[in-house]
């Protein structure tokens, strides 16, 4: 931007989304007034950035601001009440998936950010007939995972706002999650066999994701344990993790107990 005088504003510039390092600078020289910290812009989002101060007494700074959002909310489902039937899922009254079976975790799907009444129904039974019945918001740029949780005598939506799976070179990403209100309401996962302060995860609450582990390729065999405790409450089945993809491991309540269901996320 070019000549920019107090107190015009410019118009709008499109660019891609990433980093940007910007200067502040004398009009038609190099001479720097200001350095401003590196700004990261994300694709489908307006920003302003206002020069505000002064430059005599040092209190020149600059405040970007969004202007306006228009990134979609990415959200999935999944269907983990071990004793309800094939389900649909409804998003204002209209079908967003349909004959979802236990166990089931759907991709991500994109929406428009905003509000929206998700209702689940037994498969064919249609809105009217809803089990869970709930008003969620999704952010712009969000991502998110409601499941269906628990018996259906204590059925009930779990919310976890998740990070954007974006996979790395030479590592896999794993999140845990826990969704089984059989298990204790906190616990820890660890290496089998390793000490308890080295669990990999500490006091995972219910209805909570973890932190992403970002871990080398190759067999992992872990264990859910109470916390702070050697104690195994469910010896996992070894997961094969590959590089450079992402991975959800759920801890849900089954029809034989506490149980695990692994899912890859993004590749």
């Amino acid at each position: 931007f070019a000549g920019l005088a107090f107190p015009e504003v410019t118009d709008y510039m499109a660019v891609r989304g990433g980093e940007y390092d910007l200067e502040v600078r004398v009009a038609g020289t190099e001479d720097v007034a200001l350095d401003i910290p590196p700004l990261m812009l994300e694709d489908g989002v307006v920003y302003s950035a206002y020069a505000i101060g002064s430059l005599a007494n040092q209190s020149l700074t600059v405040v970007p601001l969004v202007d306006l959002d228009t990134r979609p909310a990415n959200v999935r489902a999944a269907h983990f009440s071990p004793d309800a039937p094939a389900v649909d899922i409804f998003a204002n009254g209209s079908a967003l998936l349909e004959g979802v079976e236990f166990g089931a975790i759907s991709p991500y799907l994109e929406v428009p950010a905003g509000e929206y009444q998700i209702q689940v129904s037994p498969a064919g039974a249609g809105a009217d007939a809803a089990v869970i019945d709930a008003m969620l918001t999704f952010a712009p740029g969000t991502w998110t995972t409601v499941a269906a949780a628990n018996n259906v005598a204590n059925i009930q939506p779990l919310v976890f706002r998740d990070p954007a799976p974006v996979p790395a070179e030479g590592v896999a990403k794993l999140r845990a999650y826990h969704a089984s209100a059989d298990a204790p309401k906190r616990v820890d996962i660890a290496t089998d066999g390793a000490a308890k302060k080295k669990a990999v995860v500490r006091k995972l609450q219910y209805g909570k994701g973890s932190k992403v582990l970002e871990l080398p390729a190759g067999t992992i065999d872990l264990d859910i344990r109470q916390p702070n405790k050697k104690k195994v409450l469910l010896d996992i089945d070894p997961l094969e993790l590959e590089a450079g993809k992402v991975y959800s491991a759920f801890a849900v309540t089954g029809p034989d107990g506490v149980t695990v269901i692994a899912n890859v996320d993004a590749e």
